[in-house]
């Protein structure tokens, strides 16, 4: 079942993500777009908005208010 990321723009969601180099990654990210099969998001650890592909979201959760990075 995928996971329907346009009722998440604008939230802090928590993803595991297959890279171009198929390792798994952790993230933190705030969900900007989605736009096709491509999550446009602002990346915490890289401190850097960026894309991500959908088929390679693993799995996903939004974070509570408090969890939130600031």
């Amino acid at each position: 079942m995928p996971i329907k990321f346009s009722k998440y723009v604008g939230s802090v969601v928590e993803i595991i993500y297959l890279d171009s180099r198929r390792q798994l990654t952790h993230r933190i990210v705030e969900i900007r777009a989605v736009q096709g099969d491509t999550l446009q998001a602002f990346c915490y650890r890289r401190q850097a908005p960026r894309s991500f592909k959908l088929e390679n979201v693993l799995a996903a959760r939004p974070l509570p208010r408090r969890s939130r990075v600031s």
